[in-house]
């Protein structure tokens, strides 16, 4: 079982590597926020990773579903598409739900991680020792190890 422990003093960041569906990876600061639903990315990121209907182009996005969501200062519609993969460490998640929404660049993240990622492994949040610890669940660990 993989095991990472991420200290925080204000906001819990580590760097992630995101493998897109069309083969590229990047490694991205992220924040961990467990009040989001998904994983949240810039839509010129999720265009770089191949999920080219997500990019603000007109017309594309008619034919796809929008859900909404609440953004910086209103409800707004965003985009859902599943990540190939998003690694911390030895720790890596198939199939992450992610959204494309423009996080302010003045939050210094280029990536939120939410819910969708969360959801995928033990997650412990220690405020006291002011710590989050991700695990894969015995079963993730079983299937690598085949």
């Amino acid at each position: 079982m993989s095991r990472i422990v991420i200290p925080f003093k204000d906001m819990p960041l580590l760097f992630v590597q995101i493998t897109g569906k069309n083969g590229k990876k990047r490694e991205l600061l992220a924040a961990i926020n467990p009040a989001a639903q998904d994983v949240i990315m810039p839509k010129i990121d999720a265009f770089y990773f191949g999920y080219d209907a997500y990019a603000d182009q007109p017309g594309l996005k008619e034919e796809l579903p929008l859900i909404p969501a609440i953004g910086v200062t209103s409800i707004v519609e965003v985009l859902e598409f599943p990540l190939v993969e998003l690694r911390i460490g030895p720790i890596a998640v198939k199939n992450v739900t992610a959204a494309a929404y423009d996080i302010p660049y003045q939050s210094g993240v280029d990536v939120v991680l939410g819910a969708t990622f969360l959801s995928k492994l033990k997650t412990t949040i220690d405020f006291e020792r002011r710590q989050i610890i991700l695990e894969d669940f015995p079963q993730q660990s079983e299937e690598k190890a085949q």
